[in-house]
């Protein structure tokens, strides 16, 4: 901790000697320096954040800062006087790592009970220098439960003489009965712009050229961790004298902004071979496709902010007018598609030898406009894909005027007909909306005032069952469709052709009788007479004959 020590790396030689160092944590270190000037200090203090957020810093600090000497004249005038103050005898051993009284133990390395019943016989010995026996126990998530229970007591009643204070980017693996007994410190990560600043300040003081662009991406890549963000600007300020977007971009492996967006533009549009050309060109490229694929959630979560209004994005983008026109290409239900696909995929992705492949892969299945969602083009309900499988294909048929099959037409949006029938399913009346929700929408026709639907089959017992509930749906229907006074059942082309072809096999086929006497023939012809004979001659064809009366 020698400030005079030049040969340490940035993250240690720039680590935070005082409470005005310690970057975007202001309510802990408030809480602290309140503590302090009360007198009011707990026996055990549990410092909880992620990474590089500055809990090990700041326990440094607040130790010195117990053992100050001026203490004393801080409680007097705390504005006038700060602590540790770093002069006085105790704050100096401090800064060289030489305090009696101040104990740093590494849980990872110390999980055991024996390494806890150490501290619990040393604590019992008064400090030599200071006013408490401090003990610092980093990464205390990695103690074992038998050394978590050892600790029990001590944590609960701590000598007068001694103070712990646990750090962890772990908390929720602390057992509730060790949390209980804690002072509780949330450390929460460095916004970017506290971050960006802090990281200029010292690229200034340690004459490194840096692009603005650069350093917002570097430290967008940090996420909120400043040692991260120190180590990395220290592993690319020997690559070259002025650290670029374009260096940067290299030694992370990533793409840059414009090259991710046209990736997302492409999805967007649909044109799948574009992608091709941009597969070429990077294919012998050093790139990350781990930070690849974070950078297209990371752009797709974007989106998603600005298709709600939101002016404040979650990460940092130069060119915000595409970004915008990009969005407007988009319908929220296709980024919660993509959204999806890439989280299903996901652990497929994490296991398979060849990324960059899958990524490929994955990017053109997005493109396609078939699968994007929303596209209800050549759409076949499950029935009517099982009917097709049985229907022998005929060549060459041609319908009558009135055996005209109806298909729905391709550039009506079935959004309307999706919210009428969510409508009719929140109305309570399970069966009704199950047989429209499997009804297929055609179009609104305004010279007949009727919504013309294709249900899953042609069955008299599904309309009666939409005609009975009238009552229901009439109401909700106009909601929709404002002009609409009723349905029209209309026939799909393939259960139309099931009907054409077993009426061709029917003709074909010469009943067989066993008995001796020919019994004359009815004729259905009639459906309006006969309409239940007719549906079944439709799908069992023959012919119907009049049963002998003498038997």
């Amino acid at each position: 901790m020698d400030p005079k020590n030049t040969d340490l790396n940035l993250a240690r030689k720039h680590r935070p000697k005082t409470f005005s160092d310690v970057v975007g944590q202001e309510i802990s270190i408030k809480i602290l320096l309140n503590s302090l000037y009360l007198e009011k200090l707990f026996p055990v203090y549990l410092f909880a954040g992620q990474r590089g957020c500055g809990k090990t810093s700041t326990a440094r600090i607040f130790a010195a800062a117990i053992n100050c000497q001026n203490i004393e004249n801080f409680k007097k005038n705390p504005k006038e006087n700060s602590i540790p103050c770093l002069n006085c005898e105790s704050c100096k051993a401090m800064l060289n790592a030489s305090h009696p009284d101040f104990i740093e133990i590494d849980a990872a390395s110390h999980t055991g009970v024996e390494n806890v019943r150490q501290i619990l016989e040393s604590c019992a010995y008064m400090p030599v220098l200071g006013r408490k026996k401090i003990y610092l126990i980093d990464e205390a998530h990695m103690l074992s439960k038998a050394a978590f229970n050892a600790f029990l007591k001590i944590l609960e009643e701590p000598p007068v003489s001694a103070l712990f204070i646990l750090a962890t980017t772990e908390i929720q693996k602390f057992p509730a009965t060790v949390l209980s007994r804690c002072f509780q410190l949330i450390f929460k990560s460095i916004n970017n712009d506290d971050l960006k600043k802090h990281m200029l300040k010292i690229c200034s003081t340690e004459n490194i050229n840096i692009d603005e662009n650069a350093a917002d991406l570097l430290i967008q890549e940090t996420q909120g961790s400043v040692r991260d963000a120190l180590n990395m600007l220290e592993q690319v300020r020997f690559s070259q004298e002025k650290i670029s977007l374009d260096l940067l971009l290299k030694i992370l492996g990533k793409i840059s902004e414009s090259e991710i967006l046209d990736l997302i533009e492409i999805v967007a549009n649909g044109e799948s071979k574009k992608l091709f050309p941009i597969f070429e060109s990077k294919i012998n490229e050093n790139i990350n496709t781990q930070a690849l694929w974070d950078m297209l959630v990371q752009t797709i979560r974007t989106l998603v902010w600005i298709k709600f209004g939101s002016t404040k994005l979650p990460i940092y983008f130069n060119d915000i007018q595409r970004l915008n026109d990009l969005a407007a290409k988009f319908s929220i239900n296709d980024l919660n598609h993509i959204f999806k696909l890439m989280w299903e995929q996901e652990e497929i992705f994490l296991k398979t030898t060849n990324k960059q492949i899958f990524l490929e892969l994955l990017l053109l299945e997005m493109s396609q406009k078939e699968n994007k969602i929303g596209n209800n083009e050549n759409f076949v309900t499950k029935k009517e894909q099982v009917i097709s499988t049985n229907i022998i294909p005929k060549q060459n048929k041609e319908l009558t005027p009135n055996n005209k099959a109806i298909e729905p037409k391709k550039e009506n949006t079935d959004n309307t007909w999706i919210q009428f029938v969510e409508k009719i399913n929140a109305a309570g009346n399970p069966f009704l909306s199950s047989v429209l929700s499997n009804a297929k929408f055609v179009q609104f026709n305004p010279t007949s005032k009727k919504v013309e639907i294709i249900l899953v089959t042609n069955n008299i017992f599904m309309q009666a069952t939409i005609n009975e509930n009238k009552s229901i749906w009439q109401s909700i229907l106009n909601e929709y469709y404002p002009m609409a006074a009723n349905f029209e059942f209309l026939e799909s082309k393939i259960i139309q052709d099931k009907i054409i072809e077993k009426q061709e096999i029917a003709s074909d086929i010469k009943p067989i009788s066993t008995q001796s006497k020919i019994n004359s023939q009815t004729n259905t012809i009639n459906t309006e007479k006969w309409p239940t004979t007719s549906l079944i001659q439709n799908y069992f064809p023959g012919k119907i004959k009049q049963g002998d009366e003498s038997k």
